[in-house]
């Protein structure tokens, strides 16, 4: 979570982190947008409507494997427990969507 966040700035990089999570195994994924927008505007999981494998290989954190299949239209990642055990899930958009249970700025930088 990021430590303080200027009102006034409009160009800027922020860097937004989505948790994923079934029971208690968990996966993050971190992208970084950008152009004159903020706050609630880029808290989104926007990324399983419109990110294809070109775009998640450019993900700044992808500690879960999250894949695209295409062909499929399916989305693949690895969770994992704090023990180190790992579930696989997967699913279209909306499934993807319902595992999310945070988003947060990790980082804000001035254009």
């Amino acid at each position: 979570m990021i430590k303080k966040y200027d009102p006034n700035i409009y160009d800027a990089t922020h860097t937004v982190r989505i948790t994923l999570m079934q029971w208690d195994y968990v996966g993050h994924i971190s992208r970084r947008v950008g152009g004159n927008c903020k706050g609630a505007d880029l808290l989104n999981a926007d990324c399983f409507e419109f990110d294809n494998q070109d775009d998640i290989d450019r993900y700044v954190e992808n500690d879960c494997e999250l894949s695209y299949n295409e062909e499929y239209d399916e989305y693949t990642a690895v969770l994992t427990k704090p023990n180190g055990d790992q579930l696989e899930v997967q699913g279209n958009e909306q499934e993807m969507k319902n595992m999310v249970v945070a988003i947060e700025f990790v980082e804000v930088v001035e254009d």
